[in-house]
C-alpha cells in the first residue's frame, strides 16, 4: 500500500517508521533537508524535498497512485490544503490530517470536513487526545488509564496492584470465580518491563499493572475488590491554558456541570481568550508557581491538580 506522509517531524518520522516496518511503500515530504536526512538515514523510505501543499511536489511523490495521504506538518492550514489537493487533483482515497487549532475542531464547524468542502477523512488532534485521557483519568480515580467501549457501556481499565490489594497472589482462575458476575475479562499484565497475556495459573503480584474489561455498572465494585476506593473529586485546578488545558476545561464545563474548576494561565491575552470562551470555569491570570496564586485558587481544597 502506497502512503505519502507530509511532514518529517517527530510525528511524521514515527509514522513512517511504523508503516515501513509493516511493508508499506512510504514517501515522506518536507521542506527541511536535515529532517529528511534523519529519516532516510534510519529507514527505508523515499523522501521528497518541498512543500506538500504544492501539486508538483505531491505529483513527484507519486500522489497519482497513492492510497493514503497523512498530513502532519506543523501548520494546520498546510495539512488541510495538502488533503484538499490530494483529493481534488489526485483522487487519493484516504486523507488524514493533524489539526491542533481548537477553533477548527469546534462541534459546529465539523461539518466542514467532507468531500464537498474539506475532504479530510480522519483528524488527528494530539492535544485533544491528551486532554481526553486526562478527563477519563479524572472520572476513574485509582486507575492508570481508562477507555470507554461499546457506546460507554463497558470500560477498559488499567490499574496498579498496590500493597493493600486483597487479590494479590491469587490466580486468574481464582479471580474469575470470585468476580464471576462482576469482571468481564482480564486481558494482560505489565510486570516491570514485561507485558504478557494472562493464563489461568497466572498470579497477581504487587506493582502489577492489570488491564481488564468491566461493565459500567460494576466498575466501582471491581475497583474496590482491587483495593481502590478513591472517590471522584468535584474540585479541579488546571495550570496551563494552552490547547490541552483549554480543551480539558471545556470538556469538564460541558459534561460535568457540578464540578468546580479553576484554570491558571500566565499569559494575559490568553487568559482573556479563555475567560471569553469558558463560562463556568474560573480563570486566574498569574504564575502557577507563586504561593499567592495557588492560595487564590484554594489549592488545598482541590481533589485534582493538573499541570499542562
Amino acid at each position: 500500500m502506497k502512503t505519502i506522509i507530509c511532514g518529517a517531524g517527530d510525528v511524521g518520522k514515527s509514522i513512517a517508521g511504523k508503516l515501513s516496518k509493516e511493508g508499506f511503500e512510504v514517501t515522506v515530504i518536507d521542506d527541511s533537508k536535515d529532517q529528511l536526512k534523519k529519516i532516510s538515514d534510519s529507514m527505508d523510505v523515499k523522501t521528497i524535498l518541498g512543500a506538500s501543499s504544492l501539486p508538483s511536489i505531491l505529483a513527484s511523490a507519486g500522489a497519482s497512485d497513492c492510497d493514503i495521504l497523512i498530513a502532519v506538518t506543523k501548520s494546520d492550514e498546510n495539512n488541510m490544503i495538502s488533503c484538499q489537493i490530494g483529493y481534488s487533483l489526485f483522487n487519493i482515497p484516504t486523507k488524514i490530517a493533524r489539526i491542533r487549532q481548537q477553533d477548527y475542531l469546534k462541534g459546529e464547524w465539523l461539518s466542514l470536513y467532507n468531500k464537498e468542502n474539506l475532504p479530510i477523512d480522519a483528524i488527528i488532534s494530539p492535544e485533544n487526545e491528551v486532554a481526553k485521557a486526562i478527563y477519563r483519568r479524572i472520572h476513574a480515580p485509582g486507575t492508570t488509564d481508562m477507555l470507554e467501549l461499546a457506546n460507554s457501556k463497558l470500560k477498559l481499565v488499567g490499574l496498579k496492584c498496590e500493597e493493600n490489594c486483597p487479590l494479590l497472589n491469587k490466580t486468574i482462575n481464582e479471580l474469575s470465580s470470585k468476580l464471576e458476575n462482576l469482571l468481564t475479562n482480564i486481558l494482560f499484565i505489565f510486570r516491570g518491563d514485561e507485558k504478557f497475556l494472562v493464563e489461568s495459573k497466572t498470579k497477581l503480584q504487587k506493582d502489577d499493572i492489570v488491564y481488564f474489561v468491566v461493565s459500567n455498572d460494576n466498575f466501582n465494585i471491581v475497583m474496590k475488590e482491587f483495593g481502590h476506593e478513591e472517590r471522584e473529586s468535584q474540585k479541579n485546578v488546571i495550570i496551563g491554558g494552552g490547547n490541552i488545558g483549554y480543551y480539558l476545561a471545556k470538556k469538564i464545563e460541558e459534561e460535568d456541570k457540578h464540578n468546580n474548576t479553576k484554570l491558571i494561565e500566565s499569559d494575559k491575552k490568553r487568559s482573556e481568550y479563555l475567560a471569553s470562551n469558558l463560562k463556568s470555569v474560573t480563570i486566574v491570570n498569574g504564575d502557577g508557581l507563586e504561593n499567592e496564586i495557588l492560595e487564590e485558587v484554594d489549592i488545598s481544597e482541590a481533589g485534582n491538580f493538573i499541570a499542562v
